[in-house]
Order: structure tokens, then C-alpha cells, then sequence
């Protein structure tokens, strides 16, 4: 159309400067030749719109199909992507499950052997509180369930503690308890005797002990000491001495001590227990015990509690007459000093490391104020 347009605006131009010099006829012939050149003109012209319509959907065809494949192949790499983070996250998941079941395993086998070991001990409690956590991991298992068996079937471990031989530490002659397992006794004595035993309360230390000779008996709740130094004897004149075991020596100089760590025994935590006596005018008694009691008297009495605050340096406190007061004992351990309820200076000689060691009044104790 615009070649067109070219054209017929030339011939109107060439016939308006023809027609300023001379007027010519035009003939069919020529009018029909320029029709012609005009019909070409516009096939021309229809051609090249064509031509620009296909190129034009082309390229719009192959935008959109270019367009469509970047849109695919992001889709296709996301998909990737996705797969390639879900086989790690399952990969993790199951090294994590792997992990943990192998913790699992190691902790079931560490509690087994430990609740076997309680066994070989004889501390129910222990393997069957082993066992059972053993056993909330692995429900089920069958050695946990059989150790809880077994563990069922054991005694309080103290009730094994207490068994073999104890020797009397304040007899006259030598004295011998055995405790056997099937709950009887050995007796020896100067002459020989029987007897039996029940492992009546353990949780609170105490067992019952029988003894019999020539048709005299005895019977008496026992305590077994935190340490295992001390099984109480029976009570005689108020005071209770101890049976001790016989590779430990003579205890009478340290039945009833509680168990305590090698370090502060050095330290000398332990030398305070036994009986002292005071300077005061009641000439008082106090009686300091392995599981932290104290007991002052004179005619009358106080019960009250002592502690090791400082043992490099020989310190402690305790309680009796209802006032908490300072003590400090001299390097040899054989003197100490504090004060009175009062806050008079006093101190006390050690007359006893047996804190059960039967006492005889002084003979100037008739004051009724307490001292300490």
C-alpha cells in the first residue's frame, strides 16, 4: 500500500508538468498498463504484510515456546532440587534414628551390666532400679525382665552386709556372733551358744538378734552403723557398746563412727566424736555420735546436732540447750573450748573416743543450771 501510494502520487506529479507544457491523449493501452503496475504494486505490498504477519506469529510462537521450556526447566530443576532436600532430610532422619537406637543400645547394655553387678552385690534396690530403666528402654527384653526377677528374689542389701563374724568389744574373755545366711547364729562365748537373726527393718538399720546358752537368752534390736564398723549389742546399765568386725581390731575407740571419707578423717572431722567433759559447775557430760547427734547431761539432759565446719583447723559448731555455739579443739584433740549458754569461756577435757562408754559421775556434779 505504500508503494502504491508512491506511485500514483508520481503520476499525478508527471501529469501536472505535463499538462504546464502540452496536453497529450492517454491511451487504454497505457491505462491499462498502469493498472497493472498497480496491481502489482499491492500484491507486493499483500505479500510483504503476509510475510510480516508470519514472521511476526513466529516469533511471538517461539517466545511463548521459549518462555514455556525456561518455565519447565525451572520447574524440572525445582523438582530436583526437592528430591535431592527430601533424600537428605530422610538420610539425616535415618542417621539420627540410627544414632539414636545405638545410644539406645549402649545405655541398655550399660544398665544391664551395672544391675548384674548390683546383683553380684546383692543391692536389690540398685538392680532393680537398673533393670527397670533397662527395661522402660527396651520394653519387652528378656534379660531385663529375668534380671528383674532374680533382683526380686534378693534380700535388702544391708541384709547381707551384716552377715559373718562380729566380735563382742567390751566382753570379758572373747565374745563371737556369726550371722549366717539361712538366719541363724553362731555363739561363742567361754562356752559355746546358738541363736538366730531376722533382718527385721533395713531401711532404718536394724536387724533382731536371739542368743541362748545353757538355757539362758537374749534378744535386742540392733543398728548396723553407716560405715559398717558398728553392730549394736544388746543395752546393759543404759549404755550401748558395739560388736565389730574382727579385721578391724578392737573398736571401743570407734564403735558407732559414721562412715566419712579418708580426707576428712586426716582432716580430723572424726576426732570430736566421744565423750567430753566440761569445766562448768554441773560438770557436764556430752556425748558426740558418727551420725551428727549430741548429748550434754547433767541432771538434766539436751539432744541436739553437731557439725565438722573446719576441719584443717579443728573447727565446729553444735546445739544443745537450744543455742548453737562454736567449738575449737586443740592439736592434740584431747581439749576443747566454747562457751556456755551463758557465753562464759569453757572447756572440755576428753574422757572417751567411745561416744557410748558408760560414764561414772564426777563426784562434784550436783549443780541443776545446764551448761552446755
Amino acid at each position: 500500500m505504500k508503494f502504491k501510494m508512491k506511485y500514483i502520487l508520481s503520476i499525478c506529479f508527471l501529469l501536472s508538468v505535463s499538462s504546464l507544457t502540452y496536453v497529450a491523449a492517454v491511451t487504454d493501452a497505457e491505462l491499462e498498463a498502469l493498472e497493472k503496475q498497480i496491481e502489482q504494486i499491492e500484491q507486493i505490498e499483500q505479500q510483504e504484510a503476509e510475510d510480516k504477519q508470519r514472521i511476526d506469529a513466529k516469533a511471538k510462537a517461539d517466545k511463548t515456546a521459549r518462555i514455556r521450556k525456561e518455565a519447565e526447566a525451572r520447574a524440572q530443576a525445582e523438582e530436583v532440587k526437592q528430591t535431592e532436600l527430601e533424600r537428605q532430610k530422610q538420610e539425616e532422619e535415618t542417621k539420627a534414628r540410627e544414632k539414636a537406637e545405638e545410644e539406645k543400645r549402649k545405655k541398655f547394655n550399660r544398665l544391664v551390666s551395672e544391675a548384674e553387678q548390683a546383683i553380684n552385690d546383692k543391692d536389690k534396690e540398685l538392680a532393680m532400679s537398673k533393670y527397670k530403666e533397662a527395661l522402660a528402654l527396651v520394653p519387652g527384653d528378656v534379660v531385663a525382665t529375668r534380671g528383674i526377677k532374680n533382683a526380686e528374689s534378693l534380700k535388702h542389701k544391708l541384709c547381707y552386709d551384716v552377715l559373718g563374724t562380729w566380735v563382742w568389744d567390751k566382753a570379758l574373755g572373747n565374745e563371737i556372733i556369726n550371722l549366717n545366711e539361712d538366719g541363724s547364729i553362731d555363739y561363742q562365748t567361754a562356752m559355746k551358744g546358738s541363736g538366730s537373726w531376722e533382718c527385721t527393718n533395713p531401711e532404718s538399720r536394724t536387724i533382731k538378734i536371739r542368743v541362748s546358752m545353757l538355757g539362758f537368752s537374749n534378744e535386742w534390736l540392733s543398728k548396723y552403723s553407716v560405715d559398717g564398723s558398728c553392730l549394736q549389742g544388746p543395752e546393759s546399765w543404759g549404755e550401748r557398746g558395739c560388736y565389730h568386725r574382727p579385721e578391724s581390731g578392737n573398736k571401743s575407740e570407734n564403735a558407732g563412727l559414721q562412715e566419712q571419707s579418708k580426707d576428712t578423717l586426716i582432716n580430723g572431722c572424726s576426732k570430736i566424736i566421744g565423750v567430753w567433759r566440761w569445766n562448768d559447775l554441773a560438770w557436764t557430760i556430752t556425748r558426740f555420735y558418727e551420725d551428727g547427734k549430741v548429748v550434754s547431761k547433767n541432771i538434766l539432759k539436751s539432744e541436739g546436732t553437731w557439725e565438722c565446719v573446719d576441719p584443717g583447723n579443728r573447727r565446729f559448731t553444735f546445739n544443745t540447750w537450744n543455742k548453737k555455739r562454736d567449738i575449737q579443739i586443740e592439736d592434740d584433740y584431747k581439749k576443747l573450748h566454747s562457751v556456755g549458754v551463758l557465753g562464759e569461756k569453757l572447756s572440755a577435757n576428753k574422757i572417751s573416743d567411745n561416744p557410748f562408754e558408760k560414764i561414772v559421775p564426777a563426784k562434784n556434779s550436783s549443780s541443776d543450771i545446764p551448761g552446755l
